[in-house]
Formats: C-alpha cells, structure tokens, sequence
C-alpha cells in the first residue's frame, strides 16, 4: 500500500474539500492555485459556514477573499501567518504549505498527532471518508 507524501497528501486534502465548490480555482500546486483566495475560503466555508458569505467570494476579488478566508481562520483560533498583501506577488509555496498544515490541524488534530485512527481507512494513502481525510502518515524524526 503506497502513502501519499506529507505535501502530496495535504494537496488532497484541499482538493477534496474545495472541489464541490463553484468559482474556485482547481487545486493543482501549492502556488498559483492559492493565488485568488477562493480555495482558502472555501475549506474555511467547508467546515465553518457561518463565518464566510460564500456569495462575496469571488475570482475577481482575491483580496478581499483572503482577508475574509484568513480573518475566518483566525477566529477559529488558527494562527494568522498569511496576509492577503503576501499574494500580490507569486505566493511563496512553503509559506502556503505552512499555513494549510496548520489548518489541517486546527480540524483534525487527533489525526495530525496520531492519537486516534479508529473507524477509519486508508483509502489511496489517506485516512478516512473525504471530508475528514488526513494528510498521511507523520514521521517521527
């Protein structure tokens, strides 16, 4: 049985989450895909939908977007490590890949630490059904 990568399967994370969800950019990188804010909203709206009016979101506001995405997350107690400005640029991967794995945390950390596996599965390297898969297994280093 193959594990997705730590990277690789926080990707797919965000892929499952975001994929039911009109005007949101394709997850494919951790990069461009990040760029107009409607993915980092819509997992914020994925699990917390009173926090965000999905009908303001949109592709043509990506300020505005990560502002109400990262203010949504910091009310969930979700540490703020992005702001909107950095994305006025090409967005830098490994911050993105930070601040998503403290997402995936802040949701699921019975999974990120390993405590709890029960009554899930592995299903293509990942734990459980989709919305509460986990981005793989952590090595202990």
């Amino acid at each position: 049985m193959s594990f997705l990568s730590g990277q690789g399967a926080l990707l797919n994370w965000a892929k499952e989450r975001t994929q039911d969800y009109s005007g949101v950019k394709p997850v494919k990188d951790f990069s461009d895909s990040w760029s107009d804010g409607t993915v980092f909203a819509a997992i914020v709206h994925s699990y917390a939908p009173h926090l965000i009016d999905w009908a303001s979101i949109s592709p043509s506001t990506p300020i505005e977007n990560l502002r109400k995405a990262f203010t949504a997350a910091e009310t969930l107690g979700i540490p703020a490590l992005l702001d909107a400005e950095d994305f006025e640029h090409k967005p830098d991967q490994f911050s993105i890949i930070t601040y998503l794995a403290g997402m995936y945390k802040h949701w699921h950390p019975d999974m990120v630490r390993g405590r709890t596996r029960s009554s899930s599965t592995i299903i293509s390297g990942h734990w459980g059904d989709r919305h509460t898969s986990s981005p793989g297994p952590i090595k202990k280093g």
